[in-house]
């Protein structure tokens, strides 16, 4: 919502897309921190938590640097713009790739409960 709303005159709509993109990738990233904790020895998880963290900030900080540097070719806004399309563009991609998996996981689960049976 704050890359879709750049354009916008009223800054609460930026503050607003602020706060909701917080929580989500919050609530999200925590709840995949807790979900694997419990998967991995304690002697490793150091090395786990520190792969998970380097992996998070480099996806964050990779992408910024390349439109960094497009601003002075592109211009700041329509830069934003493509980087917002980007970043919707790998969200549905990514939530189709989901749906897939899922649908695949439901087809297997009664093949695999039949043989086992």
């Amino acid at each position: 919502m704050v890359l879709l709303r750049v354009n916008e005159t009223w800054l609460p709509a930026v503050w607003i897309g602020a706060v909701l993109g917080g929580v989500g990738f919050g609530g999200s990233f925590g709840g995949q921190l807790r979900l694997i904790g419990p998967h991995i020895q304690p002697h490793q998880r150091a090395g786990v938590f520190s792969g998970i963290y380097a992996a998070a900030y480099l996806a964050f900080s990779v992408p910024v640097i390349i439109a960094g540097q497009l601003v002075p070719l592109l211009g700041l806004v329509p830069t934003l713009q493509s980087y917002a399309g980007a970043i919707i563009a790998f969200a549905a991609l990514a939530i189709v790739i989901q749906a897939a998996r899922l649908r695949q996981d439901i087809a297997l689960k009664p093949a695999t409960a039949s043989s086992a049976a």
